[in-house]
């Protein structure tokens, strides 16, 4: 009996955890100003004090945050995962592929996922990037285009059919930019 009650309320600690967790990341979001600013804080500590399990929530509290909440939610992300790879601890590359893949994620946090996830990996710019030829991002088009233009470099004087492929896929990305 005493086992069944300590673990209800281990239960009860851990969803209040939870709930707390999703009240600071929507602190962070909604930040308006400069009177916001000492409950940001405050939030901002809770979050890092998290670790890596907090840096999901954080890219997906992007959607619909304030431009000075995208700050703080960028500052909290940033500091949890300098913190992670400092430690020698990886960041969680599977989750931050899936999201950067994920086209209904907002812009900005998948920028922010990629960029983190490159200096953990440094095959992520080749393995992701020429998938993203056509995203809704015009900066990942961009480095897609950018990856392109490096491969048709060096393919001066090859197969005549690749390097058309190339040609073809980068009048492609320049039809996507005016869009």
């Amino acid at each position: 009996m005493m086992l069944r009650s300590g673990l209800c309320l281990l239960l009860l600690a851990t969803a209040a955890t939870y709930a707390a967790d999703q009240g600071t990341i929507e602190t962070l979001r909604s930040v308006q100003g400069a009177s916001g600013a000492v409950a940001a804080r405050k939030a901002a500590t809770t979050v890092v004090a998290g670790g890596a399990t907090e840096l999901l929530p954080l890219l997906k509290g992007f959607d619909g945050a304030t431009r000075l909440g995208g700050n703080w939610l960028r500052s909290a992300f940033e500091t949890i995962a300098s913190a992670e790879l400092a430690a020698e601890r990886p960041l969680p590359a599977d989750d931050l592929t899936r999201f950067i893949l994920d086209r209904a994620n907002a812009p900005a946090a998948r920028r922010l996922a990629y960029e983190w996830l490159k200096k953990q990996d440094e095959t992520a710019e080749a393995s992701l990037i020429p998938g993203l030829l056509q995203d809704i991002h015009p900066d990942f088009r961009r480095d897609a285009v950018a990856l392109l233009l490096e491969e048709a470099k060096s393919l001066e004087g090859e197969d005549s059919a690749r390097r058309d492929a190339v040609a073809l896929l980068l009048e492609e990305a320049k039809s996507l930019e005016g869009e």
